[in-house]
């Protein structure tokens, strides 16, 4: 009775030993699979970092007041755009004092 007690006991223990290294290979691979996607998203993030610092760069070029002032004298017919000088602007004097103007043009 008591051997095969031990039997049965000896059988579930290399039945538990068996299963737990199932399992432990089955996380091994889905371990291994996930760093892989890691390591190819991180791959992927610095692709994505480094088209952004060449569009910051690229944004900061057209951006510039050398560049832009030659766009616009190559485009000027088409622009139609005018200097400016001191006589665009409102002098201070022009501009109304706040509250002076309330909604509806009632004062």
């Amino acid at each position: 009775m008591i051997g095969s007690f031990l039997r049965l006991i000896t059988v579930l223990a290399a039945f538990a030993v068996v299963l737990s290294a199932a399992m432990l290979y089955r996380v091994k691979t889905e371990t291994r699979e996930m760093k892989a996607e890691i390591r190819a998203m991180e791959r992927e993030a610095d692709k994505v970092r480094q088209r952004i610092d060449a569009l910051e760069t690229e944004w900061a070029y057209l951006n510039s007041p050398g560049y832009l002032i030659d766009l616009v004298r190559t485009h000027a017919d088409v622009l139609n755009l005018k200097e400016r000088v001191p006589d665009n602007f409102a002098r201070l004097v022009e501009i109304p004092p706040r509250g002076a103007l309330e909604v509806g043009g009632q004062q």
